[in-house]
């Protein structure tokens, strides 16, 4: 088995399944703009970069970051054709590494091959997404929220909201979905295990193009969705400094569109209609 798969890849990616997944990724990028040169250029760049990656897997690199011996093969299993079991290593594989860090880093290196392949194939697939999101792959996209790369900041941005507010595989608010309990608890954790409205707020300003509208809509899903199931009497209390973020961004004259600003407007008179939870 592997020696057919190295024999296909030692060719510059001939296998089947990549010429598959690539064709999938460019109708994506390039959806109904067929003669679009820009469009077309950009798929040609993904394209090309995918294919290195394939051809040179970071494989040692992953077994650093994996803990485990591993073969160029097992790598190029991992990043483009993860199963249920495989996808569960992806919230580790996108984390960014510690602070200070060489661009070298095996974290970095990962996080550059993981983070598009998650964003342009894995997360379109709901049976992956699903094992992605309980293996804790929410609370490692929040993390990216704040990235200093635009480009990959926005891919995690909108993976993120494409697994939760744009999802249509599951209805978050049917708490009679039992199958959806442990994604739910997922979601909801996102208040422990990381500071999800700090880093959504802190797209206010300094986003990729149309950021700040997405994170708004992002911020406005969760914050009623928490409300609406978890919080008695759906009553939920915000700090000072997020009704004042939200005020801010209701009048911020940098806002993508009319819709950004009056999405803004409205969150901060909903939730200002309560006092603003003790500091």
């Amino acid at each position: 088995e592997t020696s057919s798969l190295s024999m296909a890849s030692s060719k510059g990616g001939d296998d089947p399944r990549l010429a598959a997944l690539l064709a999938r990724v460019r109708k994506s990028i390039v959806g109904k703009d067929v003669e679009g040169d820009e469009v077309k250029e950009i798929a040609d760049k993904v394209e090309g970069s995918l294919r290195k990656r394939w051809e040179k897997p970071p494989t040692e690199e992953m077994e650093v970051v994996m803990r485990k011996r591993m073969v160029d093969d097992e790598a190029r299993q991992v990043l483009f054709f993860p199963t249920e079991q495989d996808i569960e290593f992806y919230p580790t594989l996108i984390l960014s590494a510690p602070d200070g860090s060489p661009k070298e880093h095996p974290c970095n290196v990962l996080q550059q091959a993981s983070v598009p392949l998650l964003y342009l194939a894995h997360s379109k697939l709901w049976s992956l997404s699903r094992a992605f999101i309980l293996a804790g792959g929410l609370s490692s996209l929040v993390s990216l929220v704040t990235h200093e790369n635009l480009y990959l900041r926005s891919q995690a941005v909108e993976t993120l909201s494409a697994l939760t507010d744009r999802c249509e595989a599951i209805d978050w608010l049917d708490t009679d979905d039992a199958e959806g309990e442990p994604l739910r608890r997922m979601l909801f954790g996102l208040s422990a295990t990381c500071d999800v409205v700090r880093a959504l707020l802190g797209n206010m300003r300094g986003s990729y193009p149309g950021g700040g509208f997405t994170c708004l809509r992002l911020l406005a899903f969760w914050l009623s969705w928490v409300r609406a199931l978890y919080c008695p009497e759906r009553k939920l209390r915000l700090s000072q400094g997020v009704l004042d973020a939200l005020k801010e961004w209701s009048t911020f004259e940098g806002a993508s569109c009319k819709e950004e600003a009056e999405l803004a407007k409205v969150l901060f008179e909903d939730f200002n209609r309560l006092p603003a939870a003790p500091a």
